[in-house]
């Protein structure tokens, strides 16, 4: 997970991002849990995807996906579902299937 985000980071910025540490660890080790390697992949594309200014004012940084919030626009932006429709446990389930 790390490593693709490693990746993204490099193209999209030409250097390479901030080290990584324990807490990207934990947070990428969760999102594999909860997610499985796939879709947890396509989350941290769909960060970079992402138009937000939170997330672009915070550089794009790994450790934002940590924020249930943050995962529930990403992944609604993935499945073009809404959370108001939905609900998290509707978008999560979303993305396990």
């Amino acid at each position: 997970m790390l490593a693709v985000h490693d990746r993204l980071f490099q193209e999209r910025y030409e250097q390479k991002p901030p080290k990584y540490g324990a807490k990207e660890a934990a947070i990428a080790k969760k999102l594999i849990k909860d997610y499985g390697f796939a879709k947890a992949s396509e989350l941290v594309h769909a960060l970079f995807d992402s138009r937000d200014t939170w997330i672009q004012s915070k550089g794009y940084a790994f450790s934002v996906l940590a924020n249930t919030a943050t995962q529930t626009q990403l992944i609604a932006a993935m499945s073009g579902r809404s959370p108001q429709q939905d609900g998290l446990d509707g978008l999560r389930e979303f993305v396990r299937g």
